[in-house]
C-alpha cells in the first residue's frame, strides 16, 4: 500500500532543497556584505565624496555601499544560481564535501559570470580612452572575486550544518 522508501526519497528531497535555498541564501547575504564593505574602502580610499564634510562624507560613502550591496545581492542571486546548483549537484554526486571545492567554485562562477555583469551594468566613462569590454571583465572579476569566495565558504559551512542537523540524510536519495 504505502511504500516508505517512496516516502523517504521525497522527504529528502525536500530536505536537500531546503538546505540549499538556506545554504545560498546566507551566502548570498554574506558575499554582499563583504562587496559592500570592499565597495566603501575603495570608495573611501579612492576619496569618493571628498568634498563633503565628514560626517556627512562617511554616511554618504556607506549609503551608497548598502545601495550597491543590495544590487550586488539582486543580481548574485539570479546570476550565480546557476553556478551554484551545478557545483552542488556535482558534488554530491561526487561526494566531495571540501571547503576548498567550493572556495574555487565560487572564484570560478565570479570569473564566468564578470562578462555578464559588465554586460548587464554598463556605465559610461568620460575619459579620453575609455576601458575596452575586455579590461572591464577582467576588472569585474578580479572585484568580484573575494564576494564569490566568501559566499561560498558561507554556503558550505551552512550547508554542513543543515545537513548535520537534518534527520533526512543524503544517503536515502542514492
Amino acid at each position: 500500500m504505502f511504500n516508505r522508501n517512496a516516502a523517504t526519497k521525497v522527504r529528502a528531497s525536500a530536505d536537500i532543497v531546503a538546505h540549499f535555498a538556506g545554504a545560498y541564501t546566507a551566502a548570498v547575504g554574506v558575499s554582499a556584505s563583504v562587496f559592500a564593505v570592499q565597495t566603501s574602502v575603495v570608495i573611501w580610499l579612492s576619496g569618493g565624496a571628498s568634498s563633503v564634510p565628514m560626517p556627512d562624507r562617511l554616511f554618504q560613502s556607506v549609503l551608497m555601499s548598502l545601495v550597491i550591496a543590495l544590487a550586488f545581492a539582486f543580481l548574485a542571486v539570479w546570476l550565480a544560481l546557476v553556478p551554484a546548483v551545478v557545483s552542488v549537484v556535482f558534488a554530491r554526486w561526487l561526494g566531495i564535501e571540501s571547503m576548498f571545492y567550493y572556495a574555487v567554485c565560487g572564484a570560478l562562477s565570479a570569473i564566468l559570470l564578470a562578462p555578464v555583469t559588465v554586460w548587464l551594468v554598463t556605465y559610461d566613462d568620460i575619459v579620453e580612452f575609455p576601458p575596452t569590454f575586455e579590461q572591464q571583465c577582467i576588472r569585474a572579476a578580479f572585484f568580484m572575486i573575494v564576494p564569490a569566495i566568501v559566499g561560498a565558504i558561507a554556503f558550505w559551512f551552512v550547508d554542513r550544518r543543515l545537513r548535520v542537523r537534518s534527520l533526512v540524510s543524503d544517503n536515502h536519495i542514492r
